[in-house]
């Protein structure tokens, strides 16, 4: 009756704690959506002649990534001295692991090349949104409510980060607790099995009868291997059970199979 009492008690907790932890999420998805909400970011549009410049700057991008590779290609190829027939297939693999090499680094040096260009690109333009003065264009100015608006993603992204390694933090706190819970209550269930053995045990000792004696030794030797017969039949159920992918935790008699401590106490 206590258990029972100890289960509903848990089980209001769990509730409350999971009422309490929907409630906040449901609120910070809320306040999430409205800092994402972004109306200058919404109501930003380019104009024609803007879209044009940006797909023939991607384009010039593209033509300058391809002759990038053409060039290290062409180095590649104007190194080899021999005729690549001669070589062996050893000699083969060496000089395409030196190309393939040779590729990667040109197509990384452009890469930051270009980031550098980007980002000083980048930069100025906001740098004279963020300092309005009379030098600034008219295309400058209406960077500035962007710059604000990736300024309250950005904190918000940092806010979101730190709150996911705390609750990390806190969850890898709780399963090692568990695990501490777990091991500790194995003591206890073996424990509490050698109590009951050795009751057992003087219980057929404090009988006179002989016969009566050899009866009782049958019937708990019989008793033992019912009960180890049916503790494997459930283990391999059990394991049937966590091996199908089915949340077995949220159902007590799925649960009550997979979790078989006090089965143990009363079987042996």
């Amino acid at each position: 009756m206590t258990r029972k009492l100890d289960n509903t008690s848990n089980m209001t907790t769990v509730d409350t704690s999971a009422g309490t932890a929907a409630r906040a999420q449901q609120e910070l998805g809320q306040s999430i959506d409205d800092l994402t909400k972004t109306p200058a970011s919404d109501a930003f549009r380019f104009t024609e002649l803007e879209k044009k410049i940006l797909e023939l700057w991607d384009k010039i991008e593209d033509l300058r990534l391809e002759r990038h590779v053409l060039e290290a290609q062409h180095e590649a190829q104007s190194s080899q001295d021999e005729d690549l027939s001669a070589l062996s297939d050893a000699e083969v693999q060496t000089a395409l692991s030196q190309a393939e090499r040779d590729l990667l680094t040109a197509r990384s040096t452009y890469s930051i090349r270009q980031n550098i260009i980007q980002n000083v690109l980048i930069t100025d333009p906001i740098l004279k949104s963020i300092h309005l003065s009379s030098n600034t264009t008219s295309l400058e100015r209406r960077l500035l409510p962007l710059v604000h608006e990736r300024d309250v993603l950005t904190m918000l992204s940092s806010t979101l980060y730190s709150r996911l390694r705390k609750l990390r933090q806190k969850f890898y706190k709780l399963e090692t607790k568990n695990i501490e819970i777990i091991e500790s209550n194995r003591s206890i269930s073996k424990r509490m099995l050698e109590l009951a053995n050795d009751v057992k045990i003087r219980k057929i000792e404090d009988v006179t009868d002989e016969r009566a004696r050899k009866q009782l030794e049958d019937l708990d030797a019989e008793v033992r291997r019912a009960a180890k017969e049916w503790r494997v039949w459930k283990s391999v159920a059990g394991a049937v059970v966590v091996a199908s992918g089915i949340d077995w935790a949220e159902d007590p008699e799925l649960l009550e199979i997979v979790m078989d401590e006090e089965d143990e106490m009363e079987s042996l």
